[in-house]
């Protein structure tokens, strides 16, 4: 929510305040009754949309990171396991296939780690037997790989958390553009009813109707209704 639709929120809630506060008189005009009714429920959904924007991924993104952490701990240690055994053995191209490190881990795109624990795997897992004798067992093996399918179930989580938040956003301005087109073209107008049969109730409507800009420091008007305030 930005600044200017904070501001639009905040009258819509005065409004309501006010119809409410006055809801006898309100009920008197049957269209006046609807229109309190459709500010309140649209006020309400604002307010709900807003609290899925608000919900944070940063508890995604700890859990993430110790889910990946805890990935690459595996990887290496497969790897230090295996790069022994590839010296020992005087096997290059395994110990090329394995030469990873923590840091280059660390650096490394999500889909990237993902595909590395499989290639270390994938590298591993023929020579598991001499791998046993440097303190790789073959559950450890089968460890890391479950560790990568844990941290490639997690990658599309904050990506589906953005977006809750994106359909929340289009969602809230289309609830704004319908209640600000209903209170300028309908509920000042309907509520005209009252200018002189109710005028100190009127005038507390049209006070309520301005809006003012609270996210400066101070108090500015920015906008008032355009019908006329005098009885």
């Amino acid at each position: 929510m930005n600044e200017k639709q904070r501001n639009w929120l905040r009258m819509y809630k005065n409004v309501t305040l006010v119809l409410d506060d006055n809801q006898e008189i309100v009920e008197t005009v049957a269209p006046a009754k609807e229109g309190r009714l459709l500010l309140k429920e649209n006020t309400e959904d604002i307010d709900d949309l807003n609290a899925v924007q608000l919900k944070s991924s940063e508890g995604i993104t700890a859990d993430k990171l110790v889910v990946k952490n805890d990935y690459i701990g595996s990887i290496l240690k497969v790897c230090d396991g295996t790069k022994g055994f590839a010296a020992s053995a005087g096997n290059n191209t395994l110990l090329g296939m394995v030469n990873y490190t923590e840091y280059k881990l660390n650096r490394m795109s999500e889909l990237q780690l993902v595909n590395a624990g499989k290639v270390v795997y994938d590298a591993a897992i023929p020579h598991k037997e001499g791998l046993a004798g440097l303190m790789v067992s073959e559950q450890d093996l089968e460890l890391l790989m479950t560790k990568r399918a844990t941290f490639n179930a997690m990658i599309p989580k904050k990506r589906e958390a953005v977006g809750i938040s994106k359909t929340a956003t289009r969602n809230m301005e289309e609830i704004f553009i319908e209640t600000n087109d209903f209170l300028k073209k309908k509920m000042d107008n309907i509520m005209l009813a009252f200018r002189t049969t109710h005028p100190d109730f009127y005038q507390q409507y049209l006070s309520a109707r301005i809006i003012l800009d609270l996210g400066h420091g101070g108090e500015h008007t920015k906008e008032e209704p355009e019908q006329e305030q005098d009885s």
